[in-house]
Parts: structure tokens; C-alpha cells; sequence
């Protein structure tokens, strides 16, 4: 077992839930074991001795289905009864035989009925006692994790409910609520979260100021989801619930409701809530008469300046006038809003002030930084964003060592970096093609989150073990047992990131194409899996194929080698176009057709591009990208005539063509000399539907101009026919 197949299997009890049986010689003995259970179980059968309580153990852990789980469950627990009421002793049951009772729950929870979930309160009740298995806290996580991250929310929640009559009678933590109410943002409805909202004091321990800030974010997002806009009175209501639980005013909680109304650009609304907010959470057992203490007041102002504030000076300005001293959570919130109105910079500075001010940071305030730096819009080098994520990991790593994280904490009680920042540090370093720089690091990050008692069996975790397994081996073939292990821990993003990472290795090095075969058999997985099969799945592989292409460079240099992998791209295209046709389950968007466009576009399949379009233009699945893959393309391809069809069918429909669509058809009529009919359309046709050319539009014209000699020529035009607009560009532009 390598280093990263250890990492995670080194939690006892949720090393077994992600732990799969996968290995030939166990499969081999399934059907003679089953039947041996399926014998015992009758009432013609001998007393039970050692020998078939072993074969029954050994059946439980070939089983691979539901099914055949309660079948051998039912056996094993009428074994458990028939020696109880003869009181006669079992034999001790090895710890292998604890190992199989806890991968018999992992699978009966990816399930989910109804009478799952009873068959595991039945075998934690009855089976785990008599084998001597106390079930941790660990082993109620990680089954709470399998129930959600396979979708099955209220299975989740009624398995919440009945944990206190389950076998240590141990009451929901607030760790196991929040990662719950977390989830159920992503995937549940939002009556769904309204009912459990109302409800929540029914899980057991009294929600704190950090379930109410959950329960809004999860309310803006199923919501969102459902394309609604949450009401003030669901707001007011879930105010009144939580203040009456004693829960006073909090500058987070009162930025986090005047927010979702203000990224709306409805302020009204979010002064209305945020004033219901105030008046109710006022702190506990103040007389009517009394004025408010100063640190209310204090928390009051600064949550009503923090709305706009938008640099750390005007934060350092604040703190000095009023003698306030700005904790983490201040300046989380400007910081928030620095990245949210994308000067980054400045959000730099705020976190490099907090440093100064001996501000222990956490993870809410440094995951922003993280994500503006996996997604580039700080540093230009990937190599440079990496250095610069691990600099703001080891801060918050040597302000909250992992010796510190005592078992008893809860996530909510740590500072130190929670599942979210590893998971974004992992997808950062991963992105990089230097395995050999990097590996290390993540093998070191999967380390860290063991020591700080982080879950080990997440889809994160899963998928990163996985891709290194891959980069180390070199291909899918030579990890596939790997990857078999571990695939059922894996979620759409983690699919998804495994795909990519095939195509990448597939498609690297001599020029060959990828076995389509093999690509879409870790899509049915996803199926077998019951997770949504979305565009991404398509377009990750549709995506590689189009820079294969590009790497070929222009088709008149092309050798034979070259010709027969441009033949083998264009069958593997087909051969997805004809997968995604027949595929039911999905709805393919412009997205997913653009990108299949564009890829039959890159490998100069015109015929097959426009037979595409015409698809899309009938069922109106188009957008200004299409118009743009489809003019480029006539463009490359020598059909004018074509575009021009394009732009009439457009114009009966009255499409609004954008500057780059009008700037696409400017430059497909150059690419094929057409400067005159090119130059009607940036000074008559533009203009007649109020879009104004750009400096890019003319840097176009002059690039294939200056190729023809006639650029001299067409600036004159340009300059008298439409001064104002010349006059406006960059001396390059008009000097050029």
C-alpha cells in the first residue's frame, strides 16, 4: 500500500467505511458461503457453531449488493438470538469480522431506503454488542457522510434523530449538525431546509451563532438554486426561532443578511432585515430603560461600517477613531468584500495587516485568497500561485499546529485549516504538471489532515489519492485497482477531476488517442453510482481533443503520422457527438455544443460543425460563443457565403450579436479578402445596431490588411468615414 492509499485508511473505524472488497479471492468465495447462510437460517438447521459463524462472516464481506447484506445480516442476527435464548456463549468474533459488520454499513447507507437505514439501527443495536464493536463517534461521521454525500438527506437527518437510541446514546454533535446543514445546502430543496430550520432543536444540542450563519447560506442557496429570491419573512422568521433560543447579536450573522440582499442591488431590503435583525438579537437580561452596553453599540457601528468599506484603510481609520480593535471576523468581512468587488490586491493587504496585528487567522479568512489563486486572478504563474498558497497554509498551520487539535474540539471550536482549504490546495497543486515537485506536498497535506483529526474518507481526499496514483503509474490501466478501491467515495467534482486527469495522461506524449471505451467506463461508474451525468462529463474529453488538435499545427505541414492521428481524433469525436445523442440522461446545454462545435471546428470538420448549428438554431440552444465558433469556422473554411446565411437567420429572429461576434465576422471577411464588404460593416452595419467598434476590431482589419498591402488604403477610409471613432484608438493602432 503506498503512502496515499495509507492516508486514507488510517482512522480505525472510518478506514474500514472506505475500504472496498475488491480483491479476486474474496469474490470467488461468495456463492458457497451464501447458500451456507442462506441454509442456517432455517428452523431444520443444527445449533450454530463456530465453522458457520465464520461462513457467515466471510459471506457478509463477499457481499457486494443490498440485497445479499440483509439476507446474511438476518442470519447472523437469528444466530445472535437462537444462543441468547439457549444461553450459550458465541464464539469471539475476530476483528475482521468487525471490519466486514462496518463495510455492511458503508454499503447498506450509499443505499438509503428506508429499510436500510432500519437494518443498520438493527445491526448496531443487536450485531455490534455481541461482536464487542462500541460504535465511535467516528463511525455515526462517517456513516452521516455516506448517507449525504450520496444524496440521501433525510435519510441523513432521521439517522440524526435516532443516534441517541443507538448503542453509546450518543446525542448529534454541532461538528456532525453543521457538516449536515452544510450539505443539505448543496443538494436539498429549500422547503426541505425551511422544515429542518424550524426544527432543528429536535437533533439534540442548542444551536450557537455559527448553525443560524449555516442556515442562511443554505437558505440563499436552495433558493438560488430553485431560481427564487428568499422572502423578508422567512428571514424574520428564522430570527425570531434563534433569538428565542438565546442567541444574541453577531457582526457576522448581521453582514451575512444585509449581503444577500445587497448583491441583489435590493438595499432596501437588506436594511429592513437588518434592522429586524438588531432590535431582536439584543443582548440577554437588559432593562427597557437601560441604554445599550458600549461593545453592543460597538459591534452595531462597525457591522453598519463594514457594509461599504472596501480597503483596510478605512477599517484602520474606523478602529482609531473609535478605540475599537477589529478581531478575525472583521476583517473576514472586508476582506470578503475586497475579493467580491475583484481587487484582489487590496484583499492581500487586508490579510497582510491582519498578519501585522497578530490576528490568528482561520480558515473563512484565508480560503478567499486560496480560491482567487486556483482560479489565476492574482498570479499569472501557476508555479508563483502554488508558492503563495503554501505561504498562507504554513501561516495558519504554525498558528494552529496540528499538536493542538485535542479530540474533544469540534471543527467549529478549531482555527486551524478545515476540509475546504485542503480540498482547494489540493486541486491548486494537483493542476500543476510537475507530479514530482509537488507530490510530496500533497502526500505531507494528506499527513496534516490526519493529525488534525480531519475525515479522511471525503470525495476530496478520494479523488486526489487517486490522481497521484495515477501521475505515479503513469496511466489509468496501471492504477485502475487503485482507482477500483476507492471510486465509491468519489462525487461529481472528484469523477470529474479522475476524467481529466485521464484525458491529460492519455492524450500526452506521442500522439495517441485515448480508448473511448475506457472514458466512458468510469462515466457508468458515475452512473452505477447514481450521481447525475452533467455537460462537464462531455465536454472534459471534447476539451483535450481540441488542444490535441491545435498541438498538430497547420494541416499543409502535416506528415503521415500527423494525418493518421488527425483521422483517429475526428472517429473519437463522432464517436462522443454519437454517445451524447443517444445519451437519455442528459440535457445537453450551449455549452456542452459549443465545445463539440468548436472541437469539430478545430479539426477542420466544417460539414460536421454546421450540421450542428443547424441543430442548435432550430432548438434555439445557441448563444453569442455559437455565433462566434460558427463564424470563425466559415471563416477558416472559405465559406462566406455560409456566415452570411448565419447572420440573416439571426436577424430574423433578432439575435443581439455582441462587439466580439460583430469583431468574429470582420475578421472572417478578411481572412478571405473581403476588406471592402469587411469595412461596410464596421462603419454602416455596426453602427445601425448601436455597437461601437473597438480597438480590437481595427487591430483585426489592420493585421490581415498589412498582409494584402492595403492598409494604408482602408485607414484613409476609416479616418474619414468615421473620425470621431478613429481618432478615439491608440497611436499603435492608427500609426501602425
Amino acid at each position: 500500500m503506498n503512502v496515499v492509499g495509507k492516508a486514507l485508511k488510517r482512522s480505525g473505524s472510518i478506514s474500514i467505511l472506505v475500504r472496498s472488497a475488491s480483491h479476486p479471492a474474496e469474490r470467488t468465495s461468495i456463492a458457497s458461503p451464501l447458500r451456507r447462510a442462506v441454509v442456517y437460517s432455517t428452523a431444520s438447521t443444527n445449533a450454530p457453531n463456530a465453522r458457520k459463524l465464520e461462513d457467515l462472516f466471510t459471506s457478509l464481506h463477499a457481499s457486494q449488493d443490498v440485497a445479499s447484506i440483509h439476507r446474511t445480516c438476518s442470519a447472523l442476527i437469528e444466530l445472535v438470538k437462537r444462543r441468547n435464548t439457549a444461553s450459550l456463549p458465541l464464539p469471539a468474533p475476530s476483528s475482521g469480522d468487525r471490519q466486514r459488520i462496518l463495510f455492511s454499513l458503508h454499503v447498506l447507507a450509499s443505499s438509503g431506503r428506508h429499510e436500510d437505514l432500519a437494518r443498520i439501527c438493527e445491526i448496531l443495536q443487536d450485531l455490534c454488542p455481541v461482536l464487542g464493536l462500541n460504535p465511535t463517534t467516528n463511525i455515526y461521521s462517517a456513516l452521516l457522510r455516506t448517507f449525504v454525500n450520496q444524496g440521501h438527506v433525510q435519510m441523513a437527518y432521521e439517522f440524526l434523530l435516532k443516534m441517541p437510541q443507538l448503542p453509546g446514546n450518543r446525542t448529534p454533535s454541532l461538528e456532525q449538525i453543521h457538516f449536515f446543514l452544510r450539505s443539505c445546502s448543496e443538494i436539498a430543496p429549500t422547503v426541505f431546509v425551511q422544515d429542518i430550520a424550524a426544527s432543528i432543536e429536535r437533533l439534540g444540542p442548542k444551536p450557537n451563532n455559527s448553525t443560524f450563519a449555516i442556515l442562511i447560506e443554505a437558505h440563499w442557496k436552495t433558493s438560488a438554486r430553485e431560481g427564487k429570491v428568499p422572502t423578508v419573512e422567512e428571514f424574520s422568521s428564522m430570527i425570531q426561532q434563534h433569538t428565542e433560543q438565546g442567541m444574541t447579536f453577531d457582526p457576522i450573522i448581521a453582514d451575512a443578511l444585509y449581503r444577500g440582499y445587497a448583491d441583489l442591488g435590493q438595499f432596501h431590503k437588506g436594511h429592513e432585515l437588518l434592522e429586524i435583525y438588531e432590535a431582536a438579537a439584543k443582548p440577554i437580561g437588559l432593562k427597557a430603560i437601560e441604554p445599550p452596553p458600549v461593545v453592543s453599540t460597538a459591534n452595531i457601528d462597525i457591522v453598519g461600517l463594514l457594509r461599504d468599506v472596501r480597503s483596510y484603510a478605512d477599517m484602520e481609520d474606523f478602529a482609531k477613531k473609535t478605540g475599537f480593535k477589529c478581531t478575525v471576523k472583521h476583517y473576514t468581512i472586508v476582506l470578503r468584500t475586497c475579493v467580491r468587488n475583484r481587487d484582489y490586491s487590496e484583499a492581500f493587504h487586508v490579510y497582510e495587516q491582519s498578519k501585522k496585528a497578530g490576528i490568528p487567522p482561520n480558515s473563512a479568512l484565508i480560503y478567499p485568497l486560496l480560491a482567487s489563486l486556483f482560479h489565476k486572478d492574482i498570479e499569472q504563474s501557476l508555479d508563483r500561485a502554488i508558492e503563495r498558497s503554501l505561504e498562507i497554509y504554513q501561516h495558519i498551520s504554525e498558528a494552529f499546529p496540528p499538536s493542538q487539535v485535542t479530540s474533544d474540539q469540534s471543527v467549529d471550536e478549531q482555527s486551524g485549516p478545515d476540509e475546504g482549504v485542503y480540498a482547494i490546495l489540493f486541486r491548486l497543486l494537483l493542476s500543476s504538471p510537475r507530479t514530482e515537485v509537488y507530490l510530496p506536498t500533497v502526500e505531507s497535506l494528506l499527513d496534516d489532515m490526519q493529525l488534525r483529526g480531519l475525515p479522511t474518507d471525503t470525495p476530496s481526499v478520494a479523488a486526489t489519492s487517486i490522481i497521484i496514483e495515477m501521475r505515479r503509474t503513469g496511466s489509468f490501466q496501471k492504477a485502475f485497482e487503485f482507482y477500483r478501491e476507492h471510486r465509491s467515495k468519489l462525487d461529481e467534482t472528484g469523477f470529474l477531476a479522475v476524467l481529466r486527469e485521464y484525458t491529460r495522461l492519455s492524450f500526452a506524449g506521442d500522439l495517441e488517442v485515448p480508448l473511448i471505451t475506457e472514458y466512458f467506463s468510469i462515466v457508468k461508474d458515475m452512473r452505477n453510482q447514481r450521481i447525475a451525468i452533467t455537460p462537464p462529463v462531455y465536454t472534459v474529453i471534447l476539451y483535450q481533443i481540441g488542444l490535441t488538435a491545435a498541438r498538430l499545427g497547420p494541416v499543409h505541414s502535416f506528415t503521415r503520422a500527423h494525418h493518421a492521428m488527425l483521422t483517429r481524433l475526428v472517429d473519437t469525436t463522432r464517436r462522443i457527438h454519437d454517445f451524447l445523442t443517444l445519451d437519455a440522461s442528459i440535457s445537453p446545454d450551449a455549452i456542452l455544443w459549443n465545445q463539440l462545435m468548436n472541437t469539430y471546428q478545430r479539426l477542420s470538420c466544417f460539414a460536421d460543425a454546421y450540421r450542428l448549428w443547424e441543430m442548435m438554431y432550430l432548438t434555439g440552444r445557441y448563444d453569442q460563443r455559437t455565433i462566434n465558433i460558427m463564424l470563425d469556422a466559415c471563416g477558416y473554411a472559405g465559406q462566406v457565403r455560409i456566415a452570411r446565411s448565419i447572420l440573416l437567420k439571426l436577424e430574423k429572429v433578432d439575435f443581439q450579436m455582441d462587439v466580439r461576434n460583430w469583431d468574429t465576422w470582420v475578421e472572417c471577411l478578411c481572412r478571405n479578402a473581403q476588406f471592402d464588404a469587411a469595412l461596410k460593416v464596421v462603419v454602416v452595419d455596426m453602427k445601425k445596431y448601436r455597437i461601437k467598434p473597438t480597438p480590437a476590431t481595427f487591430d483585426i482589419f489592420g493585421r490581415f490588411a498589412r498582409k494584402h498591402d492595403c492598409w494604408e488604403r482602408y485607414k484613409t477610409q476609416f479616418q474619414t468615414l468615421i473620425p470621431d471613432t478613429w481618432n478615439s484608438l491608440p497611436l499603435a493602432i492608427r500609426d501602425s
